[in-house]
């Protein structure tokens, strides 16, 4: 099916756009909707379309972007910035990873507390730094443009998409639009700084900001009532005269990582003093919500505040004594168990670190150990010790200390040069949930079956190896080898790929389904 003429209206749902067919539409505004698709193979996408209304040098701007932001995501990816896979040929939709969560617009409703929300600015920070040092300035960052993953976590997007013209159109960006751009400069690194300090308002606030003061913002609302250090480094942030703002996203999350230092981090206003230097907010408050809440701690009680001797004496009453509970010796073998037990216990951890298998036995000894050792505890009665004992057996298969003694083993086993080890360690790995193989040498190793999905297989030498069936669906396997390795029914799909080594040596067949790019054609994969 063709995909569908975006210049002409918006799509609908079973169109076809950027090669995907369009499921469901998540959101939009005046300048793009996000829809879920599902592309050839079945996997569930994200297609964003640029609205019909955005043309000219906005519209070649956003193509421009999304070409860009695409070759970062193959060759250098960013963590925390949203990958595209690719770029309608006319330049107005992309397809990248489905995030259906919601936006950081949502947040209000999550009701977080303030170090939540702070991590969360952290983690945008980061993701934000990271494309400066790649060379990119994002250029329209705003509630919108932070997407969150299935965990909550930030994904930016909306990367060099937009125009300054099209951004301060939009009432839910213009907020966050440095008052520079509004005077018709190019975005930089000193306006992303700014949207970051905007978004930290609205953190704060619980709403949309309202635009920075023409020079040094008194913020006398959250002075009243938020962490004085957090205040100051907003006033940094979104200072209306660039130089004045901190140089660098980096330098703005140190200030944030000691806000409590209020007198040694952002800008003070020399009008305005800030009344709660480290205490405690609720995003949102106001002013005159904490100092209602501040009166009512400080009414007393009627009874607390009745004079001592209106009170009567309580009257000593002689009381009988107790009655002791009998308890029962300690038996001295119980000290010897527990010794033996201890043995148990560090031999399970120990023979699992150095196995890498047998996980389950590994799990039973070590939790006999904890059992064991309960014994040394001086208590009453032989039921009690018995009881006590089987909570520890309990805990002890839990925790499970034999088995994570066999996964921190297992993982020293992956650059053993011999095959077998290599793979008895990937598969017990596996199935206690770890996710990093990178370089691992599986040279003729056997995976047959093997569900790598999601999984860090970078730099993995895949020689000869055999990866009949295994699953590498959203798996990253850059700079990995695949010589003479027989992937038949095998599946890459969305697995990052980038300078794999000698896939077209592999193995496949009609079953097995290659990275896009790439077709399996007389038993090999090619382009």
């Amino acid at each position: 099916m063709a995909d569908a003429q975006t210049t002409n209206g918006m799509p609908q749902p079973g169109d076809t756009v950027a090669g995907v067919k369009l499921v469901k539409l998540l959101h939009g505004d005046s300048l793009m909707q996000a829809w879920r698709g599902e592309n050839p193979e079945g996997a569930k996408v994200g297609v964003y379309v640029l609205d019909p209304s955005v043309s000219g040098e906005a519209a070649y701007g956003f193509h421009a972007g999304a070409l860009k932001l695409m070759k970062l995501a193959s060759k250098t990816p960013v963590a925390g910035v949203l990958r595209i896979h690719s770029v309608q040929p006319d330049g107005r939709a992309f397809v990248a990873d489905l995030w259906t969560v919601g936006n950081a617009s949502d947040l209000p409703a999550l009701k977080w507390e303030m170090e939540k929300r702070l991590e969360l600015l952290q983690k945008i920070c980061e993701a934000l730094q990271g494309l400066h040092d790649a060379g990119i300035v994002h250029g329209c960052l705003a509630p919108p443009s932070v997407l969150l993953d299935d965990e909550l976590h930030p994904v930016i997007a909306d990367t060099m998409l937009y125009d300054p013209a099209s951004i301060l159109g939009n009432r839910a960006r213009a907020p966050y639009v440095a008052p520079e751009i509004e005077a018709g400069k190019s975005p930089s690194i000193a306006s992303d700084v700014f949207a970051a300090g905007q978004l930290l308002h609205f953190l704060l606030l619980d709403r949309d900001p309202p635009p920075a003061d023409p020079d040094l913002s008194r913020l006398e609302e959250l002075a009243a009532v938020a962490p004085g250090g957090l205040v100051r480094i907003l006033r940094r942030a979104i200072a209306a005269v660039p130089g004045r703002r901190y140089k660098s996203v980096a330098e703005l999350m140190a200030d944030l990582a000691r806000y409590t230092e209020s007198d040694a981090v952002g800008l003070a206003h020399p009008e305005v003093r800030e009344a709660n230097p480290k205490g405690v907010f609720t995003p949102g408050q106001r002013a005159n919500a904490a100092a209602n809440a501040e009166s009512k701690r400080g009414q007393a009680r009627p009874e607390a505040s009745a004079p001592a001797t209106a009170r009567k004496p309580a009257i000593a009453r002689p009381t009988a004594p107790k009655p002791t509970a009998k308890r029962e010796p300690q038996p001295t073998w119980t000290r010897n168990v527990a010794l033996a037990s201890a043995l148990v216990l560090g031999l399970s951890l120990l023979l699992g670190y150095t196995t890498g298998s047998l996980t389950i036995l590994w799990r039973i000894l070590s939790a006999l150990g904890v059992a064991g050792m309960t014994l040394a505890i001086p208590l009453p009665t032989k039921v009690v010790r018995m009881t006590v004992a089987g909570v520890g057996f309990l805990i002890g298969m839990l925790v499970n200390l034999g088995g994570q003694a066999t996964l921190a083993g297992a993982s020293n086993l992956l650059q053993s040069h011999d095959p077998n080890t290599v793979v008895a360690a990937m598969r017990a790995l596996r199935s206690g949930g770890a996710t990093k193989f990178s370089n691992a040498i599986v040279q003729g190793g056997d995976l047959s079956g093997i569900n790598l999905d999601n999984t860090d297989c970078d730099w993995v030498d895949f020689s000869s190896a055999n990866l009949t069936d295994a699953s590498f669906v959203h798996a990253t396997l850059i700079a990995a080898t695949l010589k003479d390795a027989n992937i038949q029914g095998a599946n890459f799909t969305e697995a990052n790929m980038t300078m794999v080594a000698d896939l077209e040596l592999a193995r496949c067949d009609e079953r097995t389904k290659l990275p896009a790019g790439w077709k399996c054609e007389e038993g090999h994969p090619k382009r």
